[in-house]
């Protein structure tokens, strides 16, 4: 099994993940907030030992013992010979699954569809210590790539967001997974406000042809997101500043939040975006820490490529913190 070098992009986009092996209830009132800023690259810290596990601590900060994460997110697959998409989804119980098993010390994931949880291992052909894969056992030996992109050390304390994607001849996917501690019923502030500043990343079914790689692969999505919640009233506003890479970056208009859902003391949100393009336009998510500090959720929408103005549909997961 070979591994083929493919497109990089900006703010260290999946080197390994995009390294791909060949052969195997009621609405709250909405107010139109400025576009966050796309969150700058960050340092990531020391790569953890040079040992095939991985200190409970790494991925989430506050991870202390056991522990299978809430976990939302998107992907997308496709045929790396044609570029067809075959089935973008963000369908929660079809994403990515992820666990801390203290008796192997390993972070584990679970494939969509999949009943088989797979250890987590620093990446040989990784260049930073973000970047991990697993064995392929239970995947017909062909192994999901996995980077992170938030995580402990990079000023998340509860949640993570990583790209995980695996690929053969036939088919491909190409995801992107948000996963924390999830808030406990009672916990999240009923009073007072709050704005949650983070990043969303995801896939999108638009592809195209990279010649290192010899194959199609799916642009990349990337962004700012910002959330502000009223406790005390019960509402959400918000905007997303999301921007594609398909060999070169381009960005997108911004969107505000339209048909939000969130009441006083709930757990979680959902709403849509603001455009007039016909395709899946959703956003669902959680609080996550103890009192609400952090979150992570799933998003979808369609745009208007850049490059050849048709349409095409995004989708992916997001982080935010206080």
């Amino acid at each position: 099994m070979a591994i083929a070098t493919i497109r990089n992009a900006p703010l260290a986009i999946v080197a390994a993940l995009s390294l791909v092996a060949c052969g195997g209830a009621g609405g709250g009132g909405v107010a139109s907030i400025p576009a966050p800023p796309v969150a700058p690259t960050q340092t990531p810290p020391p790569p953890p030992p040079s040992t095939s596990t991985t200190p409970a601590n790494y991925m989430i900060a506050a991870n202390t013992g056991d522990q299978t994460f809430s976990s939302k997110g998107g992907y997308v697959s496709y045929n790396p010979a044609t570029g067809q998409p075959l089935s973008p989804t963000t369908t929660q119980g079809e994403q990515l699954q992820v666990r801390y098993n203290s008796g192997s010390n390993q972070y584990e994931i679970m494939l969509p569809s999949s009943s088989f949880w797979e250890g987590l291992y620093r990446n040989p052909q990784g260049s930073t210590g973000i970047d991990f894969r697993t064995s392929g056992t239970n995947t017909a030996n062909s192994p999901t790539f996995v980077q992170l992109q938030a995580y402990g050390g990079t000023g998340y304390t509860y949640s993570a967001l990583a790209l995980w994607g695996i690929s053969s001849t036939q088919a491909g996917i190409s995801g992107t997974a948000a996963f924390g501690i999830p808030t406990p019923v009672g916990s999240v502030p009923v009073t007072g406000s709050a704005t949650y500043n983070g990043s969303i990343s995801g896939r999108s079914t638009e592809t195209s042809y990279d010649m290192l790689a010899a194959g199609y692969w799916p642009a990349i999505v990337e962004g700012g997101i910002g959330l502000s919640f009223n406790f005390a009233a019960g509402t959400l506003s918000g905007s997303i500043s999301p921007t594609i890479y398909n060999l070169e970056r381009r960005a997108l208009a911004p969107m505000t939040f339209v048909n939000t859902v969130y009441s006083t003391g709930a757990t979680s949100f959902s709403g849509s975006f603001n455009t007039t393009l016909t395709g899946s336009n959703s956003f669902a998510g959680q609080f996550t820490g103890p009192q609400a500090q952090e979150l992570i959720g799933s998003f979808q929408f369609p745009y208007t490529s850049p490059d050849d103005g048709k349409i095409y549909q995004a989708n992916g997961a997001f982080v935010g913190k206080q």
